[in-house]
């Protein structure tokens, strides 16, 4: 397979770009620790709550048509108790993304973006994600990955979420690119792949642990952004 340069390229976040490490109620944690909590509620009892609502949020998820994000679903779990805070949403936020899950650059990724990058070449994130693209963005400015894109997305900010057609229209003119100019990576056939070849894109699945697809298999597949550099021309 070989591949030649595209003018854009759009990614997909975890488990394309980055590796993700999860620390399960890390996250509510944190944002305790910043809170007002005047009914002194146990932090078992608004972890268990806070499980409850992820469980609810996940169930609607997959359809593509709307998300709902981690404001809105700590609204849910913190205003029944009581529970306020005197910081800025983008700052619990943020405090959240870094205390709920670790972003690690997979292998050859850096490497890739500059090449990309010193080729010309506009790059995007779309992320599926609970966590706003501001927060997203500055996580991976701390990995040394930021400065390669031209915006990062997360669909906690637009309403719709990857497979819907909207939400890569709108990834894409923001390159300002023919959808037919730009690649899309990602980990998901269903989700990234098939999602992103229907608004015209090239989709990419990005399978590193050479998993076996049902068919029809993508027509497009790397093994890792070592593969990738190896192929594109």
């Amino acid at each position: 397979m070989s591949l030649s340069l595209p003018k854009g390229i759009i990614f997909d976040l975890g488990d394309t770009l980055v590796t993700v490490t999860y620390h399960g109620s890390a996250g509510v944690e944190r944002l305790m620790e910043l809170a007002h909590n005047p009914r002194s509620v146990p932090i078992s009892d608004i972890i268990a709550r806070h499980d409850e609502l992820v469980a609810e949020a996940r169930a609607l998820w997959g359809h593509g048509w709307e998300t709902l994000n981690r404001s809105i679903l700590h609204r849910n779990l913190f205003e029944p108790f009581g529970i306020t805070f005197d910081l800025p949403d983008s700052i619990l936020d943020l405090e959240y993304c870094v205390a709920v899950h670790d972003l690690d650059p997979e292998p050859h990724a850096i490497e890739m973006l500059a090449e990309m990058h010193s080729r010309g070449v506009k790059m995007g994130v779309l992320s599926n994600s609970m966590i706003a693209g501001t927060s997203l963005a500055t996580v991976l400015n701390r990995i040394g990955m930021l400065p390669y894109f031209e915006y990062v997305m997360s669909s906690a900010d637009y309403g719709f979420a990857k497979p819907h057609p909207r939400i890569f229209m709108t990834a894409i003119e923001k390159l300002d690119l023919p959808a037919d100019d730009c690649y899309f990576f990602g980990d998901t056939i269903d989700i990234d792949v098939i999602g992103s070849e229907a608004v015209g894109m090239t989709g990419i699945w990005y399978n590193p642990k050479n998993r076996t697809a049902a068919p029809p298999a993508p027509k497009h597949i790397i093994t890792g952004w070592d593969h990738f550099l190896n192929t594109v021309g």
